[in-house]
């Protein structure tokens, strides 16, 4: 599993095939699914309820179709993903393909190998209702730095700890290769 601190802004962050440049053509449908594919399949973007700054993200590459426990999870989507490099990469806004490490902090390239082809993707969202909650019941000060991340002090990036983090939106995608499969097999009999 990998697991990564992505910094976002614009209330969304992207996974895509590396170097993938496809224009993205958002819908109301998008938005209210919280998820969206390019117009060439190459990448998803996800939303999030905060305009940004970080959120904690797992992936799940997984060989067989996973039987998801759903209302573990606050909202799921499935979507497809084609992958031509065999590389995929985080993006966001400002932070480009970078992403932290939960227990060291170090930052580094958010990019991963996984084999050239067609991906089914569960993306599972929690902590939704919660932090919700939390910015409706939030002061001002508490609603902006909530809403919009804690700015950069002194020491540099202003990252988290864990235990915040957990309490703020967070997500996991789980990817599966697409492949084809027989449904209903003929067995010769008439």
């Amino acid at each position: 599993m990998i697991d990564w601190i992505v910094e976002f802004s614009h209330s969304q962050f992207a996974l895509r095939d590396a170097g993938d440049v496809s224009d993205w053509d958002l819908t109301d449908a998008d938005l209210s699914n919280a998820a969206a594919v390019n117009e060439d399949c190459t990448g998803i973007s996800i939303f999030s309820p905060r305009y940004g700054r970080f959120a904690r993200l797992a992936i799940n590459i997984v060989n067989t179709r996973p039987l998801l426990e759903t209302e573990k999870w606050d909202h799921v989507v499935e979507l497809h993903l084609l992958t031509l490099s065999g590389e995929m990469e985080i993006s966001t806004i400002p932070a480009g393909d970078m992403v932290y490490d939960p227990v060291s902090h170090e930052r580094k390239r958010g990019v991963f190998a996984v084999e050239p082809g067609i991906y089914q993707l569960h993306i599972l969202f929690a902590n939704l209702a919660s932090i919700n909650r939390q910015l409706s019941a939030a002061s001002d000060s508490d609603y902006h730095e909530l809403f919009y991340g804690r700015p950069d002090d002194e020491n540099g990036v202003a990252l988290p700890d864990i235990k915040t983090l957990d309490n703020y939106d967070c997500y996991r995608i789980v990817m599966c290769p697409l492949r084809d499969r027989v449904l209903k097999r003929f067995s010769g009999n008439s």
